[in-house]
């Protein structure tokens, strides 16, 4: 028995050439939610083909930097300065206001 496909909405990308891509909405609300709910992710849909379309070097950009991220452990070493200047108490306490 198969699986009932989900009730979804999304935004394909299809490579052209070496040089760009296509972009194609699809969606299965129409029917499954409500008329209102079905037009805000049209909306949306719509929204997120502009950006890419229009950007989609901020896209791929961003992309590469929350690989990186996930791939990094980033580690703080203070310097010998630092830790001198906190054990010789020099160090001025920051008070926020709340």
């Amino acid at each position: 028995m198969k699986d009932k496909d989900p009730i979804a909405c999304g935004i394909f990308v299809t490579p052209v050439d070496h040089t760009g891509f296509n972009l194609s909405a699809f969606s299965n609300l129409e029917g499954n939610v409500s008329e209102e709910e079905a037009e805000h992710y049209e909306a949306l849909l719509e929204g997120i083909g502009y950006m890419i379309q229009n950007n989609p070097f901020f896209f791929v950009d961003l992309g590469n930097m929350l690989l990186d991220q996930a791939e990094m452990e980033i580690e703080f070493e203070p310097a010998d300065e630092l830790e001198q200047a906190i054990a010789e108490s020099k160090i001025i306490p920051f008070n926020k206001k709340n």
